[in-house]
């Protein structure tokens, strides 16, 4: 299903969801409220450090792609340097060395992006995980009849009084220390 399907069909549920509690709210006043999933990825302590570490390793990728790339450089503009004096054997042997380098460069910035991809994934599933209880307890002790993600989407408009990503934060970073 395609991201826009995926997201008409968040915003389908979410309307047939509150459609579905206006009748509580004559029964009792509804209390709602929302988390901005980003904004507790951006600002808590194990969101920022899952930033560092990310920003770290990518850095460090990096480095190591650069000094390949620049080694496969250097390869190539010896050869160029010395095509007329090689012989055809020895000029072929180096051009399929250099072939099989860039073919290595190519598979280790794959496998770079794949690792980056990885561990920020992990991140963002712990997070999600860790900071779901934390949500769940503190709409229950505050009394929110429902708490929603902050989805660009999906939550077409929220008023920030019912921001509480603060708080979250806040109850995560103390479980974190």
């Amino acid at each position: 299903m395609s991201t826009t399907r995926q997201n008409v069909a968040a915003a389908v549920v979410l309307m047939a969801i509150c459609m579905l509690l206006i009748p509580l709210a004559s029964a009792a006043e509804m209390k709602i409220a929302y988390v901005d999933p980003q904004k507790v990825f951006a600002n808590s302590k194990v969101g920022k450090a899952a930033t560092k570490e990310l920003a770290e390793l990518e850095a460090r990728l990096r480095e190591n792609l650069d000094k390949l790339k620049s080694s496969i450089d250097a390869a190539e503009q010896e050869l160029e340097k010395q095509y007329l004096t090689l012989s055809p054997s020895a000029r072929s042997e180096r051009e399929e060395k250099i072939r099989q380098d860039k073919i290595d460069l190519k598979r280790r910035a794959e496998d770079a992006d794949r690792e980056l991809s990885k561990l920020e994934k992990d991140y963002l599933e712990r997070i999600d995980r860790e900071v779901m209880t934390i949500i769940q307890e503190f709409g229950k002790e505050r009394g929110y009849t429902l708490i929603l993600g902050k989805v660009a989407s999906v939550v077409l408009f929220a008023d920030e009084s019912i921001d509480v990503s603060e708080e979250v934060i806040r109850r995560y970073d103390a479980v974190q220390k």
